[in-house]
């Protein structure tokens, strides 16, 4: 399951606090107008460029590169464009992995438009992409209470589908809810640990250019400074909530 967080960053090799400068890198991509698509004139690789919440889509993909199967952005001539990943050229993934990611983009990042068929990408050989985050922090439940009931009903939903496709695959709900709970573990881990390192964490925030005002206002401070530290805070808050539910 796990994606290679060093290697996926790029950035400078070995130096853990730079911010990721996303492979493949800006500069070395030539973005032309093929009818109506954009492609890298050296791969062929397809890109799409985004016109709204480019900021927050790039801090949530900066910060997630690694851990969740995230779409590349990059910043070029002063716009955003985002990578159409070659499914193909992905590790394919655990079973239950997508269902923790999607999780994860809801409930850590109040993420709410990625399921099955929207902002999301897979195939026969379970390599998948999902794309998309600037919808990131619309949906804020600020509330710990709010927030435990919230997964309280995804975790009913979910458990009634599951029961379903484990009785017509012949595999046990005790085995995907332990997948599901290791899995989401392992990536709540790596959260946390690119959260409490302080230097990574204000490089992708300098780098993404995320507005910390707008929807992000329900952040307290006189600063800054002060918000930038309650949106880690508030993260790393969600990350011990979700937690209990791998215990």
């Amino acid at each position: 399951m796990k994606l290679n967080r060093m290697e996926s960053l790029g950035g400078l090799a070995g130096v853990e606090n730079d911010p990721p400068a996303i492979y493949p890198l800006s500069h070395a991509v030539s973005l032309e107008k093929a009818g109506d698509r954009i492609v890298d004139t050296k791969t062929g690789d397809e890109y799409f460029e985004k016109t709204s919440d480019a900021q927050t889509e790039y801090f949530v993909m900066l910060l997630s590169k690694g851990i969740l199967h995230v779409s590349d952005l990059i910043e070029k001539d002063g716009k955003y464009y985002s990578r159409k990943m070659p499914l193909e050229q992905l590790a394919p993934a655990e079973a239950e992995e997508k269902d923790v990611e999607l999780f994860l983009l809801k409930y850590l990042f109040g993420d709410h438009d990625h399921r099955e068929g929207a902002n999301y990408r897979s195939n026969d050989s379970g390599q998948f992409a999902h794309y998309d985050y600037g919808e990131a922090f619309s949906t804020v439940v600020p509330d710990r209470n709010r927030l435990l009931k919230a997964v309280g009903n995804f975790y009913l939903k979910r458990g009634a589908i599951r029961a379903m496709k484990d009785r017509a695959k012949g595999t046990t709900e005790s085995s995907t809810k332990e997948n599901f709970a290791r899995i989401l573990k392992e990536k709540l881990d790596l959260f946390r640990q690119a959260l409490n390192n302080d230097s990574f964490f204000r490089a992708v925030l300098e780098k993404s250019g995320l507005s910390l005002n707008g929807k992000l206002s329900f952040l307290k401070g006189d600063s800054e400074e002060d918000r930038a530290v309650r949106l880690r805070e508030y993260l790393l808050d969600r990350i011990s909530l979700l937690e209990k539910i791998t215990l």
